[in-house]
This record gives structure tokens, C-alpha cells and sequence, in this order.
């Protein structure tokens, strides 16, 4: 197909659709329509634009073989990367769920503050209420405590996986992505106190 030749509009079409598609599945992680993506990509590439990627790859074995390693290494270390950002995102949920349950119990907190001591059995006996696991998590929801609720490598193998597999997808949707959501997070929890000012001070006169 003529119109799909690298270069061409189509080829570029088929590229954009191919890394829209990639950042959505990594967006909501589903790695196996990030397979599938990928595969079909190439079948179109190897039978539809008639680039025969399989005997390139086998004209170029050493070649390809060292590329082959390096990608590997590269998955390596982007995980390693990506776990550090996945866990911190953790810790926000926690310190969110901290937030709320002190905020009941009527005390005046902000976000990152420790449980007062009067409080901390309490606290630990209920977070689960308050804090609720991913769905891969192998945490049962009637035994959430703060010392189980870090994030365990074992429980996010799958997820783990796929920032190795297809990390320049997840590498670039990161850094597109990971820094805006942050940048509003951190907005948010700077203002959070002057917003809640405001509301005091327009129910001043509003007794409960």
C-alpha cells in the first residue's frame, strides 16, 4: 500500500495512532491491549507497508541482538525509575487518607502531619476505611494497616512488567503526563488551607 510507505501521511497517521493508542493503554494499564497494539502494528508494517522487518532483523542479527540487550537494559532501568514515582504517588493517597480521618476526628491538620498518639490505635484499626488498595494489591480490605499498605513489588509484577516492555512509551508519557498531574497536586495543597479560611470565614455565623 502506497499510501502507508515510510514518509508518506499515512505512515505518519499510522505512527500517531499506534502512540496515541500506547499512551492511553499505559495510562490505564492494560498491558494487554499494549500487546496487541504493538503486534498489529508490525503485521500491518511487515504485510501491508511491505517493509520486511523480519528478514531485516535477520540480515542484521548481531546488530539487532545488541539493540535487543540494550532496550532490555534501558526497561531495567525505567522501572526502577517509574517505581520510585509510582510509590510517591502512593504516599499522596496515604497522606490524603491521613488528612481525612484527621479531619473528623475534629483536629485542625494539614496535609503530611503525624496522628497525635491519642489517636494512633484508632487510626491504625480503621485506615482501611480511609485508605483503600489497589486492585492488584494482595491486601485483603478488612486488614489494611500502615504497615502493610507499602507498596510491595510482588503485587505489581504485571504492572511492573509493562513500564520494562514498553518503556519509551511510558518513559515519554511520564514525562508529559506525571509532571502536570503534580503541578496541580501541588496547587491544590497550597491553597487547600486558604480555601478552607474562606469557608470559615462565610459560615462564621453558621452554627451546627
Amino acid at each position: 500500500m502506497e499510501f502507508l510507505i515510510f514518509g508518506t501521511l499515512g505512515f505518519w497517521i499510522l505512527m500517531g495512532v499506534l502512540t496515541v493508542s500506547m499512551f492511553i493503554w499505559i495510562e490505564w494499564e492494560k498491558g494487554f491491549f499494549a500487546s496487541f497494539t504493538v503486534i498489529g502494528t508490525i503485521l500491518v508494517m511487515q504485510f501491508l507497508v511491505e517493509i520486511n522487518i523480519l528478514r531485516y532483523v535477520w540480515e542484521n542479527l548481531g546488530t539487532m541482538l545488541m539493540y535487543g540487550g540494550l532496550y532490555f537494559v534501558a526497561g531495567t532501568v525505567w522501572s526502577v525509575i517509574k517505581w520510585w514515582f509510582f510509590v510517591h504517588r502512593h504516599l499522596d493517597r496515604y497522606e490524603n487518607a491521613k488528612l481525612v480521618f484527621l479531619r473528623e476526628k475534629n483536629v485542625d491538620a494539614i496535609r503530611g502531619e503525624e496522628i497525635p498518639d491519642a489517636l494512633k490505635a484508632e487510626w491504625t484499626a480503621n485506615v482501611g476505611k480511609y485508605y483503600r488498595p489497589m486492585s492488584d494489591e494482595y491486601i485483603r480490605p478488612d486488614d489494611v494497616r500502615p504497615k502493610n499498605i507499602r507498596p510491595k513489588a510482588y503485587s505489581h509484577k504485571s504492572r511492573v512488567l509493562m513500564w520494562m516492555t514498553y518503556w519509551p512509551w511510558s518513559l515519554v508519557w511520564t514525562v508529559i503526563n506525571d509532571p502536570i498531574k503534580r503541578l496541580f497536586r501541588e496547587i491544590y495543597y497550597r491553597i487547600a488551607n486558604l480555601l478552607d479560611n474562606i469557608s470559615k470565614h462565610v459560615f462564621r455565623n453558621v452554627f451546627f
